[in-house]
């Protein structure tokens, strides 16, 4: 393993690329080790519900989230940008993030930190 992170950084590749494809790869070694064992056991159907869910789940848990923290930046980086000048639309912005974008954001956290305690058997 250290031969090929020495490698990458021979080459120019950063440590963030390195340990995004190290991390990567270690979360996708499970859905391949169940999904070769279902093929060799003749269980195919097990094995490409295995891939189509893995693959659901990163197109839409991991790809929502990561979207979700970039309109969160970007709402924030909007904020400064019109309070560093001013702007006319300042007042509409902020009224728009209390009453509509914080309100969902806490009734969301709400929701799932209900149904984490609810899933406890509580």
């Amino acid at each position: 393993m250290t031969g090929a992170v020495d490698l990458a950084q021979r080459i120019g590749v950063s440590e963030l690329v390195i340990g995004l494809t190290i991390v990567a790869g270690g979360t996708s070694l499970s859905e391949l080790a169940t999904s070769v064992l279902a093929g060799l056991q003749g269980r195919r159907e097990l094995a490409v519900g295995n891939v189509l869910g893995s693959n659901l789940l990163n197109l839409l848990a991991v790809l929502g989230l990561s979207a979700l923290f970039l309109g969160y930046y970007g709402a924030y980086v909007g904020y400064l940008f019109l309070a560093a000048t001013q702007h006319d639309a300042l007042p509409a912005f902020s009224t728009a993030m209390w009453t509509v974008v914080i309100p969902l954001t806490a009734l969301t956290l709400l929701g799932a930190s209900i149904r984490e305690w609810w899933g406890e058997g509580h």
